[in-house]
């Protein structure tokens, strides 16, 4: 008689013991069949996940390196449609002999491999913990500037391999202002941060003013903002001419320093045109009404026509002159005959290279946030913004014009913009260097966008709701945008700095 089996029977026959027993022996079987298919499967499902360990997953890495269009230095145009739409489209002029007069910013950004994650400090940390976070800073990033300088130039080194932590948010940065490169937006941000902390900003004393000094690089404290004795400022972000003894004045030599610059021809174009319609000095003005018809093309065939030979402060008023240089700090004696001194040029490209954490590319905006917040462990509500200080006319205006690069122009613009030429040249393939070294980077920048998208449509949307919640992803906290923070965004140079004004002499009332 067959029993049906029972955890309360108590009589069961040795056949049933058997049968059991085999179906045990096949049951064990199978499951350990499942987990050898499975697990390695899970494994490979998760490996985006998993640190980057093991002989394996390097062969992986270096297959993915092959496919990438700066492999091994070698510069190839991409036909990503996103980057063409973002970048204007303006040949790249050459010497005659085939050599670019810079490099072309069409060429698309690798895409990167592997996993990065930033926590971010909370904006409540008191007081007292913020200056012991500084302190620590600093000697990272003294340790850091040690670690560059002995090091080669391939290797990039930053204050992230110090790791990420709570206290590691970099508070204390000197940004060189570069005229015409972005540089009044990148501002923006760094006055939004350091409103939101009650960070020291170093301002221009005058109220009327929003540069502290663009005619020499001296600092005098005449020319600053009041600040409590003992006490340094945290960020620089005004216009100034880069000298890295005058800034030690003010703020700690170990602020990470940070620079912004622009392809040579777009940045000069866009200089001519903003100075030509707003500060009409003497040289852009002789030029302009010597070429009303065609400013730019006057200017490439003929740049010498808008620069004022024989007034005393010709070279730092004017700003179609290797401004970029100038503003770096570039030594103006016998400005014309240093065109040609290569070994002057090269001398101050490798000083700059000293001082200087990281040199942006304005022609890649948003992939100059991303790497500009993966080197200060900011968050994404931190460098999020709108544009400012953009050039707009209309199709029939003497500036929609192209400009005609002919060999007579290229070979003038070249001669005129030498300085600036070989700093663009020599810090571009550095940014494409630092942005292929950086893990899930491509990622990050088109899930930022995306982001930016929102922003900027909430931002735009004045009947909308009040607040736009962004969630949280690999790169950021979610956090939320106000209605105010798109009215700071969008505020005009001169009103944000004068906000943040307000507000510091508001606080030093009570520090004094």
């Amino acid at each position: 008689m067959n029993l049906q089996f029972s955890v309360f029977s108590s009589s069961v026959t040795s056949g049933q013991i058997r049968d059991r027993a085999a179906f045990g022996s096949k049951f064990a079987a199978f499951i350990l069949t499942a987990c050898a298919i499975l697990v390695p499967y899970m494994v490979l499902r998760e490996y985006p996940k998993i640190s980057i360990q093991g002989l394996q997953v390097k062969q992986i890495v270096a297959q993915r390196d092959q496919s990438a269009p700066y492999h091994s230095g070698t510069h190839k145009k991409s036909h990503s449609a996103g980057h063409a739409q973002e970048l204007e489209s303006i040949p790249v002029p050459s010497n005659g002999s085939g050599q670019k007069l810079y490099i072309d910013d069409t060429a698309a950004i690798a895409k990167q491999s592997g996993s990065f994650k930033r926590e971010r400090e909370d904006t409540t940390v008191s007081r007292s913990s913020v200056d012991h976070d500084k302190k620590q800073r600093q000697n990272q990033i003294s340790t850091l500037r040690h670690v560059v300088k002995s090091s080669s130039s391939s290797v990039t080194v930053s204050p992230r391999l110090f790791g990420p932590s709570k206290t590691s948010e970099v508070r204390q940065v000197v940004f060189i202002k570069v005229h015409k490169a972005a540089s009044s937006t990148m501002q923006n941000i760094l006055l939004r941060f350091a409103m939101a902390r009650n960070l020291s900003v170093l301002l221009p004393r005058s109220p009327k003013r929003t540069s502290i000094n663009e005619i020499t690089p001296v600092l005098d404290s005449r020319l600053v903002i009041s600040h409590p004795p003992g006490h340094s400022f945290d960020i620089l972000c005004n216009h100034v001419i880069y000298n890295k003894q005058q800034i030690a004045k003010y703020i700690p030599a170990s602020a990470v320093r940070v620079a912004i610059l622009r392809q040579p021809l777009k940045q000069a174009l866009s200089a001519l045109e903003y100075y030509t319609k707003y500060y009409p000095y003497a040289g852009v003005r002789d030029g302009f009404n010597r070429y009303k018809d065609d400013p730019i093309n006057g200017f490439l065939q003929h740049p010498e026509h808008f620069f004022a030979w024989n007034t005393r402060w010709s070279l730092t008023y004017c700003f179609i002159n290797n401004r970029m240089s100038i503003d770096l700090g570039f030594d103006t004696t016998n400005f014309q005959a240093s065109k040609q001194n290569k070994t002057k040029i090269r001398k101050f490209i490798k000083s700059l290279e000293s001082d200087f954490d990281l040199m942006l590319i304005s022609d890649y905006f948003e992939e100059s946030l991303v790497l500009l917040r993966r080197y200060l462990s900011w968050a994404w509500r931190d460098i999020i913004y709108v544009k400012l200080n953009v050039a707009k006319h209309t199709p029939d205006s003497v500036w929609a014009k192209s400009p005609v690069l002919n060999s007579s122009a290229q070979q003038a613009f070249l001669r005129w913009n030498a300085i600036d030429i070989e700093l663009y040249d020599h810090f571009f393939p550095v940014f494409l260097r630092k942005i292929k070294s950086e893990h899930m980077f491509s990622e990050e920048v088109n899930a930022f966008k995306q982001a930016l998208k929102r922003v900027r449509t909430f931002c735009s949307d004045i009947s909308g709701p009040e607040f736009l919640k962004l969630p949280k992803n690999v790169w950021t906290e979610d956090f939320s945008v106000s209605k105010s923070d798109c009215d700071l965004m969008s505020l005009h140079e001169s009103d944000i700095v004068k906000t943040v004004r307000t507000r510091q002499l508001q606080r030093l009332k009570y520090m004094v």
